[in-house]
């Protein structure tokens, strides 16, 4: 095996295109993470129930949403060229050369291959390599509108043992709306709820308590 090829191969040299796309799967993740962060803030505006969110709930605050419209990357590779030959037998004119005779050979290459592959410290130490290496990535973070339906998300809150009175009271400060509830008797206790708490569902949804 040629040098060349050994090098290629102790690099752990990779296609152009899979390092492009290992780029790509970044960002994509990256933007996951601040989707998630959003949506999480969101809910939780309606599943915590101290003083501070309840403010923030009645005032109209929204947790802002972000996007990355546009990133950048730029990369330092080492590029390699390998390529092998083999020997070929030079065809003769006459159909069986004479005994003792040396065939002609000529040296045919094969077609060259380019690796890219990040320069890394273990790759100048073993092969001698003397460069710049780095890795720069430039993106933009920016507001977004929230995504349609976002706002309207509602984490079921925990009703039982609540009178009828305040489970009332709670299920409009979330946008919800109570079946079942005794209005009657405002003191009658929540004894079951469906769906329960913790569930997430969209304003105006109904939650039907049973009180006992």
């Amino acid at each position: 095996m040629s040098d060349l090829r050994k090098l290629a191969q102790d690099i752990g040299a990779a296609p152009l295109g899979d390092l492009i796309a290992s780029v790509g799967r970044g960002v994509a993740e990256a933007q996951a993470a601040l989707d998630a962060g959003s949506l999480e803030q969101s809910l939780a505006l309606y599943e915590n129930g101290d003083d501070l969110t309840r403010i923030m709930r009645e005032t109209g605050y929204r947790p802002t949403f972000y996007a990355i419209p546009e990133t950048e990357g730029e990369l330092t590779l080492s590029l390699t060229v390998t390529g092998n030959s083999a020997p070929q037998p030079t065809p003769s004119a006459a159909p069986l050369a004479p005994l003792g005779t040396k065939m002609l050979s000529r040296r045919v290459a094969a077609k060259p291959r380019i690796y890219a592959a990040p320069v890394d410290a273990g790759y100048r130490n073993s092969y001698g390599f003397t460069g710049t290496v780095g890795a720069k990535i430039k993106f933009r973070i920016v507001a977004v509108p929230a995504p349609s339906g976002a706002e309207a998300a509602r984490v079921v809150p925990d009703f039982t043992g609540m009178t009828s009175a305040q489970a009332t009271i709670l299920a409009e400060s979330f946008d919800l709306v109570l079946e079942g509830i005794d209005e009657a008797n405002a003191d009658a206790k929540v004894a079951t709820q469906n769906p329960t708490p913790g569930a997430v569902v969209r304003e105006d949804s109904a939650i039907v308590v049973t009180t006992g």
